[in-house]
């Protein structure tokens, strides 16, 4: 889950990684939402922390909203895919992690 402040980062309430045979990735702590004409993007980075790289990685995105139904009840922890521009999810969303790689996501209303 995240929220914007007025400079338009994105900061991170709580973060996943899967930590896979105990080699950790970094993630960047703040995101950017910038604006490309008419078109907003969510950008981060993700790279490998140790030396000895993962083989294959992918990347998912998902956004968590709370609402309310019609009648006011809430309705909490629903999830949203958030399809990612690059890595192209629709190739897997595969990543090389031994350098830092952006990931983008296209911001639609």
């Amino acid at each position: 889950m995240c929220h914007v402040n007025h400079r338009h980062h994105v900061h991170h309430h709580h973060l996943s990684v899967c930590h896979v045979h105990h080699h950790p990735l970094s993630i960047s702590h703040k995101a950017i939402l910038r604006r490309i004409g008419n078109e907003m993007f969510l950008l981060f980075r993700v790279v490998e922390a140790r030396k000895l790289q993962v083989c294959e990685a992918h990347v998912r995105c998902y956004a968590v909203k709370h609402g309310e139904r019609e009648d006011g009840t809430p309705l909490l922890f629903q999830q949203h895919v958030m399809r990612i521009m690059q890595p192209d999810d629709e190739l897997g969303g595969m990543l090389l992690l031994m350098l830092p790689t952006e990931v983008i996501h296209q911001v639609s209303v």
